[in-house]
C-alpha cells in the first residue's frame, strides 16, 4: 500500500464506492473531509502518511471543537476521515463501521489491571460485560478525580458521594450501578485488593420486594405510535415493519436488527433465530399483518443490498442497522410524532413493547408458561414480574376473612 497522501486517499475513495458508499457522500469526502487532511498535511511540508502527525491533526480538531469552531457533526466526520485512512493504510481494504474513541472514562493502569481482571471472572456475555466495565470506569474516574490512584484510601463516603453525583442523571440506571459496584468490591476483597470493611456498606442489598415491570404501552399508544410511520417512503416501510414485528412478537431490539431474510419461514409462516441475549434458538409464528408489513418492506422499500439482513440503514453504504439504539430511535422518534409523552425510567421505550405484549397476553389469561416461551425466556421466573402490573389477576388471589374471627368492630 502506498504511503503518499494523495494516493491514499484516492484508494480510500475507491474502496468506499465499493463498499456501497453514495456518490454524494464520496463528493464530500473528497473535497471536504480528506481535503482538510491533505492542507493540514500540506501546511507541515509532509506529502506521506504519518501517524504521529494525523493524530496532531485529531487533537487540533479536537480542540476546534472544544472552542466551538466546529460542529460535532463535522467534527465526527473528520474524525472518521481519519480512521479510513488509517485502516486502509494498514490493512489495504475497508469496512463501513462504527469507530469509537475507546472508553468514555480513562482510568489508570493500575485501575485498569484491577477492572480487567475482575471482567475476566465474568461468565456474562460480550455486552453485559461492556456495561459493567462502563459503569465501574465512571466510579474509578471519580475516585481519580478526587486524587485518589489506588484503593488504600477509599471510603464508603466515597461510595456515597458518587452515588449522589451520578443519580440525577442515570435514575433509571442505579440498580444496574450499584450491582456492578457490588460484586467488584467483593472482588476486590476476595482477592486482599481492599481491606476497608465497611466499604460495600452503602452497596448492601435490601430486603427483596416484590418485583414489578415498568409501565407499558396501552393498546390505543401503540396504534397511534405505528400510525406515525409515512407508508409510502422507503424508511417509513422500513420503521412500520419493525415495529409491527416487535409489537406482535416481542422480539428483543437486538433480535430484530440481527433478523436475516433465511430466518423468516415463509413456507410455514414462521421467523426461526437465535436469540442474541440468550443463544437459545426461538420459532414464533408469523403473523399475516407482520408478515405483509415485511412483505411491503423487502420488496419495496428495502435498498439493494448484498446484506444477508433484513433491516438496513437509510443512507449508504446500506448496511445492517448498527446496534439495538438504531431501533431505540425509531420509536423515540413516532413518539414524538404522536405527541406522546414520555420521560427517562417511565418504560416507554422500544422495550417497552416487548413488556406491552407480555401484559397483553398475561390479560388475556395465557398461561405465564406460554408467555415465557413466547418471549424466549431463560427462565419462567423472568416472566413472573408481569404480575405485578395486572392488579385484577393479583385481586383473584386474595382471600375474604370469612375464617378469620372478629374481635372487635365489623366487617362487610
Amino acid at each position: 500500500m502506498s504511503d503518499i497522501l494523495n494516493e491514499l486517499i484516492e484508494q480510500a475513495l475507491s474502496l468506499m464506492h465499493e463498499a456501497g458508499v453514495g456518490e454524494s457522500n464520496l463528493k464530500t469526502y473528497r473535497r471536504c473531509h480528506f481535503q482538510s487532511i491533505r492542507k493540514y498535511f500540506a501546511e507541515a511540508g509532509e506529502s506521506r502518511y504519518n501517524k504521529d502527525l494525523l493524530e496532531n491533526y485529531k487533537s487540533y480538531q479536537r480542540a476546534r471543537l472544544l472552542q466551538n469552531k466546529i460542529r460535532t457533526n463535522y467534527y465526527t466526520c473528520l474524525m472518521r476521515a481519519t480512521n479510513i485512512l488509517t485502516d486502509v493504510y494498514t490493512t489495504g481494504t475497508f469496512k463501513w463501521r462504527t469507530y469509537t474513541s475507546g472508553p468514555r472514562y480513562k482510568v489508570n493502569p493500575y485501575f485498569r489491571s484491577c477492572l480487567d481482571s475482575f471482567l475476566d471472572t465474568l461468565s456474562q456475555g460480550k455486552t453485559t460485560k461492556r456495561h459493567q466495565d462502563s459503569r465501574i470506569r465512571r466510579f474509578l474516574n471519580f475516585l481519580e478525580g478526587r486524587g485518589k490512584t489506588d484503593f488504600s484510601a477509599v471510603g464508603p463516603r466515597d461510595l456515597i458521594d458518587f452515588l449522589a453525583y451520578i443519580y440525577p442523571h442515570h435514575k433509571g440506571d442505579m440498580g444496574h450501578t450499584i450491582h456492578a459496584l457490588r460484586i467488584f468490591i467483593n472482588f476486590l476483597v476476595k482477592n486482599g485488593m481492599v481491606t476497608e470493611k465497611m466499604l460495600t456498606v452503602p452497596l448492601q442489598k435490601p430486603s427483596p420486594g416484590r418485583k414489578k415491570v415498568a409501565s407499558c404501552f396501552t393498546h390505543e399508544e401503540v396504534d397511534l405510535i405505528i400510525e406515525q410511520a409515512d407508508r409510502t417512503s422507503f424508511i417509513g416501510k422500513r420503521d412500520y415493519a419493525a415495529l409491527c414485528l416487535a409489537v406482535n412478537t416481542g422480539l428483543r431490539a437486538s433480535d430484530i436488527i440481527n433478523l436475516k431474510l433465511q430466518d423468516l419461514d415463509w413456507k410455514n409462516d414462521q421467523i426461526n433465530i437465535v436469540q442474541k441475549k440468550t443463544g437459545h434458538c426461538l420459532t414464533l409464528p408469523l403473523e399475516p399483518a407482520v408478515g405483509n408489513a415485511l412483505v411491503e418492506y423487502i420488496l419495496h422499500g428495502r435498498h439493494d443490498s448484498d446484506s444477508k439482513y433484513v433491516f438496513l440503514r437509510d443512507a449508504t453504504p446500506f448496511t445492517k442497522l448498527h446496534d439495538p439504539r438504531s431501533i431505540g430511535c425509531i420509536i423515540n422518534k413516532y413518539m414524538q410524532k404522536a405527541s406522546l409523552p414520555f420521560e427517562t425510567g417511565d418504560g416507554k421505550t422500544f422495550h417497552g413493547l416487548r413488556r406491552s405484549m407480555g401484559t397483553w397476553m398475561l390479560d388475556s389469561d395465557i398461561p405465564l408458561y406460554t408467555i415465557s416461551q413466547v418471549l424466549g425466556h431463560k427462565s419462567i421466573n423472568s416472566a413472573k414480574a408481569y404480575l405485578s402490573v395486572n392488579e385484577l389477576k393479583l385481586a383473584e388471589c386474595s382471600l375474604d376473612f370469612e375464617l378469620i374471627a372478629v374481635e372487635t368492630g365489623v366487617y362487610a
